[in-house]
């Protein structure tokens, strides 16, 4: 699968889901093993479960606690919870 095809992975126990805008798929790997495999200018680990491709982030909101909501650019419009060291990346890394 080509990277840039990849939207954003959620950690799901011992493997990973590939979400892409032509469904899901799972890889038998840990999230983090997932990670040292993509490409780092492109994806970002934006909390503990989530690892989002950089092009598809639309916009990065506040919410309750210190939380933060990620929007994307898919139709639609997913959202993703990031971690506060997450959205501080995600703000430096695209700076929002």
């Amino acid at each position: 699968m080509e990277p840039d095809s990849i939207l954003f992975c959620r950690a799901e126990d011992k493997y990973t889901v590939l979400y892409t805008a032509e469904g899901e798929h799972v890889a038998d790997l840990t999230i983090e093993d997932l990670a040292a495999t993509l490409p780092e200018d492109m994806f970002l680990r934006i909390h503990r479960s989530a690892l989002v491709n950089l092009s598809v982030v639309r916009d990065l909101t506040s919410v309750d606690g210190g939380r933060f909501l990620v929007t994307l650019k898919d139709s639609a419009g997913t959202k993703l919870y990031a971690s506060r060291a997450g959205a501080r990346l995600l703000r430096e890394k695209l700076g929002f």
